[in-house]
């Protein structure tokens, strides 16, 4: 199966209350950066660089909705962005993805556009419960050890009487 086969004629989203949306899209540029800590020392022409791992990606999609009750459509669609949680975007390229909206744009011009109505979305892919489940927690890892030195304190006491 070839890469035309997979791609999908427009993008969905079901916000988080279930609504769902499938407005015509063009295409967009996905974007993330790393995150970087940088050190710089004096007397020293170069920085330290400690790879801390990836951003988010960001995802604009700009989308189009059209036809004769575009602005009622377009208006339900906005006014679901205001619900809170991520939504399901099924983006045409990429397939499901669990987005958070960051911002959107509505340019109103309905002299050049009186038929369409478009919304320019920012997305960005926040981490999974699952990301997060292996994140190492310092502090957790502190209190085991205070507690096995504290056993082992314990046992050498023990071990005395």
């Amino acid at each position: 199966m070839a890469w035309t086969d997979r791609l999908r004629e427009h993008v969905k989203f079901v916000s988080p209350s279930g609504l769902e949306f499938p407005p015509l899209w063009k295409g967009d540029e996905i974007s993330a950066e790393k995150r970087l800590g940088r050190h710089a020392y004096p007397n020293m022409d170069k920085e330290v660089v400690q790879d801390l791992g990836m951003n988010s990606r960001e995802i604009p999609l700009a989308v189009y909705f059209d036809g004769p009750d575009n602005d009622k459509e377009s208006r339900a669609f906005e006014n679901a962005l205001y619900e809170p949680e991520t939504w399901e975007v099924t983006h045409p390229v990429d397939g499901l993805m669990r987005l958070q909206l960051v911002s959107y744009k509505r340019p109103i011009d309905p002299v050049e556009s009186g038929n369409v109505t478009v919304f320019e979305t920012e997305w960005i892919e926040p981490a999974d419960d699952e990301d997060i489940s292996v994140v190492p927690d310092p502090a957790a890892d502190v209190e085991a050890a205070a507690e096995a030195a504290e056993n082992a304190a314990a046992d050498m006491g023990q071990d005395e009487i």
